[in-house]
């Protein structure tokens, strides 16, 4: 594919709604890394990314959960919360200690995290 012609496949993640789509690109490309979206609570936050081969969490900013976030991390998963533009809101996140944030506004969430 593209990704792997540029050799750009372990400088980018595949993410989506779709986890079947999400599965299938796991499949083709297993060093890819590859994340679920979802938006509501989910009784098993890791079965969710396992059952789609994905290493992570993408779940809606509201949905966030501290012990959703400890579970994620006890399994090896990492967790970017979609999608933070507020100034609180990415705060709270990193105070959480989410591995990343999706944000529409990147260049002023690493000020945010980084105190200016």
């Amino acid at each position: 594919g593209v990704l792997e012609r540029r050799n750009a496949l372990l400088d980018n993640e595949v993410f989506s709604f779709d986890h079947v789509c999400v599965q299938r690109f796991k499949a083709r490309e297993p060093g890819l890394l590859t994340g679920v979206c979802y938006h509501g609570d989910m009784l098993d936050h890791v079965a969710l990314a396992k059952g789609a081969n994905a290493t992570v969490l993408h779940p809606m900013l509201t949905d966030m959960r501290p012990d959703a976030l400890r579970e994620a991390h006890a399994a090896g998963l990492l967790v970017f919360p979609w999608t933070a533009d507020d100034p609180e809101d990415i705060r709270a996140l990193a105070a959480l200690g989410v591995d990343g944030i999706t944000t529409s506004y990147p260049a002023r969430a690493r000020e945010i995290i980084r105190g200016r």
